[in-house]
């Protein structure tokens, strides 16, 4: 089910594959039920490709606030991260606007490694985010500019009246640059 709600890609390629093999089926056949059937394949592919970009699932959900952060990170906006933060992640927003009041973030980027697991059985349900990242960060009094700082984060959340909060996180330098 993951790669009907989360991938579109390989409904694409497998929805291709069977339309190319009853092309060729019809070419050499010459019967048109394989033409119908060509159709009818697409037209499936097509929905099914809809369906996933009309879903949104926890994941994708969660995968938003994140890069929303990110977003506001950049942006060097206290307010606007403070509002992807837990209320009641006192450490986290207090270190949020301690990071944000001292140094000014040029870049934030998240590798494509960034995996999601969701515990939705959990009340309220949780989800904590994993991936390799880079922040390239300059300090405001001007001690050091432009340092790149490669890491593997691990970011908590919880859901909070039906939103994904950041609860609190991890990070350990990388060993080697992603």
């Amino acid at each position: 089910m993951y790669y009907l709600t989360e991938q579109w890609l390989p409904t694409l390629i497998v929805g291709l594959l069977v339309a190319v093999g009853l092309f060729g089926l019809t070419w050499f056949t010459q019967r048109r039920v394989f033409w119908y059937a060509m159709f009818g394949s697409l037209a499936v592919t097509a929905g099914l490709i809809a369906l996933e970009r009309y879903l949104v699932t926890e994941a994708e959900r969660v995968e938003a606030v994140l890069y929303a952060a990110r977003d506001a990170l950049v942006a060097n906006d206290p307010e606007a991260l403070l509002s992807h933060i837990s209320p009641d992640s006192s450490e986290m927003r207090n270190s949020a606007s301690s990071y944000l009041r001292n140094l000014t973030v040029t870049e934030a980027r998240i590798k494509p490694d960034l995996t999601i697991a969701l515990d939705m059985k959990s009340q309220p349900p949780v989800a904590q985010a994993t991936f390799h990242g880079v922040l390239v960060i300059s300090d405001t009094t001007g001690a050091f500019s432009h340092q790149r700082y490669a890491a593997l984060f691990r970011i908590r959340f919880r859901q909070e009246d039906g939103e994904w909060k950041m609860r609190s996180y991890e990070h350990e330098p990388a060993t080697h640059s992603p």
